[in-house]
């Protein structure tokens, strides 16, 4: 009797035995098996994820540091050089030696976030960079399209209107460039973009940048006899970058020998056919975009552009581009005027609601190499530069800049009536929109006086390489 309880005994524990053994056996496989979910995944529709931290900035600075603290008054006058640097040379930044940029680049690579992520962090920064802005006295941006004369026809042709009032968050506006499919770069695109950053030798603080087809050679010459003369000797760390969009070979022998320059064909054939429409100035955003990855500062320069021998004020401007992100031409002229209503479409807004911002000059500007200025300005500038639809529409020889020309001096002066759409900039109303729609009534804070350190001379040529 007491040997067949001790057989039961025996018997049950070894069924406990297999069914623990089961059970944990089964546990083990679901835990190697499913994928670990991480918190941030769970979010509601959070969007496709995308690479947040690549090698086109710096990881340490792209987290919502301010990178504008010490900014000063917007006239050159109140703004002063670092008194502590120890020369008057600009490019000589201890931080931005290639290693300690690999170091950053090799903690940041894989760091994946939704776009939702992407426009929190963008907002703040935004947010950021506005609380910096000094002139208190600035009114805040007020409706424009209520006024019917101001509406015009900006929803001519449509069943409604799109907006017709730019958002006062920070995180709306930046949603408002960077959520839409058509404003991102595409993984084809980007890819595109890394391989023209390639071509470039090295990784330096500052790359001027230029470009130029046969027809504004001579002009070019003119431009690069300035560089050389007047920027060359006080920078540092830097290399001057010349993109041929179209010269002859004899040409291009030329530039290459006499330059002082990273001499780089653009590569038309990858791209959409209509940037080779040079007049649509598509290729431009596409340069600055890429050539980010391989420098702190991208200086792009127009043909027309004459350096002076002015070398405080290019420091100042430099400068301020580091601290706000970008420093560029502007205008009084209001961009509506300036701009195709299409374009404005395509960003999903009415040109009405532009209607009180003074347009961008694209001929000089100046771009810091952080994360908002990437993500929240080239990358939009460079989509649209990437759709026809946006920056070179089919019917872009409809209307003459003269007659807006014209509407707009006989509104400012009689208040005369308001037509839009009679002259596309291409580019440069490109540039104005995302910029008026980030800074709003701000945007004279990220806007420079040219003047200054250059000027503005097309047709100005000169046989420098004779």
């Amino acid at each position: 009797m007491a040997r067949c309880l001790s057989l039961t005994t025996v018997l049950k524990s070894l069924i406990t035995l297999v069914v623990l053994i089961t059970f944990m056996i089964a546990l083990i496989k679901t835990r190697v098996l499913e994928p670990h979910v991480p918190e941030r995944s769970l979010a509601r529709n959070p969007g496709p994820p995308i690479l947040l931290a690549t090698d086109s900035y710096h990881a340490k600075d792209s987290r919502l540091e301010r990178n504008n603290d010490g900014i000063e008054g917007s006239e050159f006058d109140k703004n002063k050089q670092d008194e502590s640097d120890d020369d008057d040379k600009i490019g000589d930044v201890e931080d931005n030696d290639d290693d300690s940029r690999n170091e950053d680049i090799s903690e940041s690579v894989g760091e994946v976030v939704s776009i939702k992520d992407e426009i929190e962090i963008l907002g703040n920064i935004l947010t950021q960079k506005l609380a910096a802005v000094y002139d208190v006295n600035i009114e805040p941006l007020k409706p424009t399209c209520r006024n019917k004369s101001v509406l015009a026809n900006s929803c001519e042709g449509s069943k409604r209107c799109l907006r017709t009032q730019l958002p006062d968050d920070p995180k709306a506006r930046v949603q408002q460039l960077v959520g839409p499919n058509k404003l991102r770069l595409s993984p084809t695109q980007h890819e595109l973009l890394r391989k023209m950053a390639k071509k470039v030798e090295g990784f330096y603080d500052i790359i001027l940048l230029t470009a130029a087809s046969s027809n504004h050679f001579n002009e070019s010459q003119a431009l690069l006899q300035t560089v050389h003369t007047n920027l060359f000797p006080i920078l540092k760390n830097f290399t001057l970058i010349f993109y041929d969009i179209g010269l002859t070979s004899q040409e291009k022998a030329l530039m290459m020998k006499n330059c002082r320059c990273q001499y780089l064909h653009f590569p038309f054939e990858v791209f959409p056919e209509f940037l080779r429409e040079l007049r649509c100035y598509s290729w431009k955003p596409v340069m600055i975009k890429s050539m980010l990855q391989k420098a702190n500062i991208i200086v792009w320069m127009d043909a027309s552009v004459r350096f002076l021998d002015q070398t405080e004020n290019i420091q100042v401007v430099i400068g301020n581009a580091r601290k706000r992100g970008v420093q560029i031409g502007g205008s009084n002229v209001i961009s509506a005027f300036r701009t195709f209503r299409s374009m404005y479409h395509f960003f999903g807004d009415e040109p009405c609601a532009y209607f009180a911002l003074g347009m961008a000059k694209a001929t000089f500007g100046i771009y810091h190499n952080e994360i908002f200025v990437d993500r929240a300005i080239l990358a939009p500038w460079a989509a649209c530069a990437l759709t026809a639809e946006c920056m070179c529409p089919p019917d872009r020889f409809m209307g003459t800049c003269r007659q807006s020309k014209d509407m707009f001096k006989l509104w400012r002066e009689q208040g005369g009536p308001i037509i839009y759409g009679l002259c596309h900039l291409y580019d440069q109303s490109a540039i104005s929109l995302i910029l008026h729609k980030l800074y709003q009534e701000s945007f004279r804070w990220v806007y420079c006086n040219t003047n200054y350190f250059s000027r503005i001379q097309r047709d100005d040529l000169a046989g420098y390489f004779s």
